[in-house]
């Protein structure tokens, strides 16, 4: 639901950029298309063989010079008409059907809708069906009339009867030479400036009206879905709330089961790092399908309550099968139930998840100073915004992107981690959380999407531009969390950084917009940072 109005922007938005890219019709264009269409006619009306002086011995010849001299005029020039319109054909269509008709199949695809939406793309009842016959070739003889070559019609007969009043003596009822003769006088005056004018004007007004039904189609297509969304999102919420966490808490402790019989109960080391929800520890088991050199950490979990029980469920199962093996998120390899865990008589179960282990996490290296090299900061940010471009194409927001949630390996690859607060857009209930600093204004409204990831990466990247770990001068000397929102709900934003490169701050500044919409994607980012690190090369 969040990513099919941004797919249905993209398409609409670019109708027009097709239209301009695909109309290359001139006037210079259609004239030399109308002289080669002429000069071929006139040849072929020589070639008794052709297929041209056939087809004018068939038409019914009036037994009036003026009957058959209109006669006459009007094949020819339908015959002039259709020539050039299939000539022009690969120049006058203003837009790319196939290639639109497969992105509007994947848009059904990614919105993972039920067979009932699938009826609205194949059903002939549905916009589809209307859009397909729009996007038929619309220069066809069968389907376009030039309105304004016909009108020269009458013109045409009274210059051929102006100028040549001895054919009435010459003519003869189906005499061929007479035939012959007044269609190369018609087609004389056809191929002439103004006819071209004409012809070039109605092509363009035709691609304008073709183009504007596609559009109205397009629009019809996207109603007709939202809705559909729209009807079934509440009730799929529903289910996903209710049920979500108890299946994944039954699937949780099946594959825990799996993952205990194949590799074992692992021993946990020393503690190597420690959050709200969790401890992480390191470990000398290895854990099977892992490369010979990927040392593992497991972090431990104790749920309180169903809730929590659902929410480690979902983690595990979103990072483990949605977003598997992207190389800036931390890799979760298993998981397993410790049953023997904790005081008294071990009735207090812990959730172990096994992850990829890295060497730090991004805090710890900018507060000893280990990155202190512009381009590889600039390397790492690109990193976090394509994993959080990964994320998001998954219909995930991470919602707590900050420094100690950025892990970096060896080669200081930036890997994102702690997926505790991470749920999909369609399920999110408007609940406060992520760390104050990196929290955008809407997050109180309760009422946010994936843009409050690129708020707190905002945030993120002015540390990183500024090489330190210290909160900005702008909120040091807030006494709490709460003056420190206001801050934010009044506008505040951490201070400009001396000597920093402007195009790096325009990224900056446009992440931290107060108004979501305004805030450019992942993706978006990714693609200006890495424009950047290009011109340092």
């Amino acid at each position: 639901a969040e990513v099919l109005p941004k797919k249905m922007d993209f398409v609409e938005n670019s109708l027009e950029s097709i239209k301009n890219k695909r109309v290359a019709i001139t006037l210079d264009r259609v004239q030399g298309t109308l002289d080669l269409v002429v000069s071929k006619l006139k040849l072929d009306l020589m070639d008794s063989s052709s297929n041209l002086h056939q087809s004018l011995a068939s038409v019914d010849q009036k037994k009036t010079f003026r009957g058959a001299l209109m006669q006459y005029e009007s094949f020819m020039i339908s015959k002039v008409r259709d020539s050039v319109l299939e000539e022009l054909r690969p120049f006058a269509n203003p837009y790319d059907a196939e290639p639109l008709l497969r992105l509007l199949d994947k848009l059904q695809l990614m919105v993972r809708i039920s067979r009932k939406y699938e009826r609205v793309l194949t059903a002939k009842d549905q916009p589809s069906y209307l859009m397909k016959n729009i996007l038929a070739f619309p220069f066809s003889p069968k389907r376009f009339t030039l309105d304004r070559a016909l009108s020269l019609r009458g013109k045409i007969l009274r210059r051929l009867l102006y100028f040549r009043p001895s054919q009435n003596s010459l003519f003869i009822e189906n005499d061929p030479f007479f035939r012959i003769k007044s269609c190369a006088d018609i087609l004389s005056q056809i191929a002439t400036p103004s006819f071209s004018k004409c012809l070039h004007n109605d092509l363009l007004e035709k691609i304008a009206y073709d183009f504007e039904n596609f559009r109205s189609s397009f629009i019809i297509l996207e109603q007709r879905l939202m809705r559909l969304v729209d009807e079934n999102l509440n009730k799929k919420i529903d289910l996903q709330r209710k049920l979500g966490p108890k299946i994944s808490r039954l699937l949780l402790e099946v594959t825990a089961f799996r993952d205990n019989i194949i590799n074992g109960m692992p021993k946990l080391e020393k503690e190597i790092g420690r959050g709200q929800y969790g401890v992480v520890y390191s470990t000398k088991n290895r854990w099977a399908g892992t490369r010979d050199d990927m040392k593992i950490a497991i972090k431990t979990m104790i749920p309180d309550n169903d809730s929590q029980w659902g929410d480690l469920s979902q983690e595990y199962f979103y990072m483990h099968y949605w977003v598997d093996n992207h190389p800036n998120i931390v890799q979760v390899l298993g998981v397993l139930i410790d049953k023997n865990y904790g005081p008294g008589n071990g009735l207090c179960p812990s959730v172990l998840l096994i992850l990829e282990r890295c060497e730090s996490d991004l805090h710890t290296a900018l507060k000893l100073r280990r990155i202190n090299e512009l381009k590889k900061r600039i390397r790492i940010a690109s990193d976090v915004a394509s994993g959080l471009r990964f994320l998001h194409a998954h219909g995930l927001i991470h919602r707590d992107i900050k420094l100690k949630n950025i892990l970096l390996d060896s080669d200081q690859n930036a890997k994102i981690s702690d997926m505790g607060f991470c749920r999909p857009t369609s399920v999110i209930e408007g609940s406060i959380v992520g760390t104050p600093v990196h929290m955008p204004p809407e997050i109180f409204t309760r009422n946010y999407n994936q843009a409050v990831d690129i708020y707190a990466f905002g945030i993120l990247l002015w540390y990183l531009l500024r090489n330190t770990c210290k909160l900005p001068n702008n909120f040091e000397m807030c006494s709490d969390k709460e003056q420190l929102w206001r801050k934010v709900l009044n506008g505040q934003r951490p201070e400009k950084i001396r000597g920093i490169d402007q195009a790096l701050w325009n990224i900056a500044e446009k992440c931290w917009s107060k108004e979501p919409d305004s805030r450019p994607t992942a993706g978006q980012v990714q693609f200006e940072l890495d424009e950047f690190l290009s011109s340092l090369r």
